[in-house]
């Protein structure tokens, strides 16, 4: 088996796109990079046409999880639809489930992997909660060793 790694996007903060797996069209918002790592919030199924999702749609969408990725387990960029761009005003250093120490220590305890953007795997959830709610500091709890 060969398995070939797409050219990986640079996921600026703040940046809305929507994918595909498996038939189904799902939203996404990058909020943060920490370390090596990014965090990325991803919202259940949107049941729109891809030419009718909207930053507005993304962002309204039920969020299934909030997840930190390592550049291994990023969308490769061809894979990616950039929708637009959010302005994002929190800090998320050391929370949802992630801590690096001063001294280059790393607690994860939300690893993103290629089974979350597939939708078959979550360390974390807010119910009720929407892709917008992780854009508030308030929703989002730091992690403790």
């Amino acid at each position: 088996m060969i398995l070939r790694l797409g050219e990986r996007s640079a996921f600026i903060p703040g940046e809305v796109f929507y994918y595909r797996f498996r038939g189904k069209i799902y939203g996404a918002l990058s909020l943060f990079r920490q370390g090596d790592y990014r965090l990325i919030a991803i919202s259940e199924e949107i049941q729109a046409a891809p030419q009718h999702i909207t930053v507005e749609a993304v962002l309204d969408a039920p969020l299934y999880t909030l997840g930190w990725f390592s550049d291994a387990d990023m969308l490769s960029e061809n894979r990616i639809h950039r929708i637009g761009v959010v302005t994002i005003r929190g800090d998320y250093t050391n929370s949802a489930g992630l801590i690096i120490g001063s001294d280059g220590s790393i607690v994860l305890k939300n690893s993103g992997q290629f089974a979350t953007w597939r939708h078959d795997f979550r360390a974390f959830a807010l119910p009720g909660a929407t892709v917008r709610d992780a854009l508030d500091m308030r929703h989002i709890p730091n992690t403790t060793p």
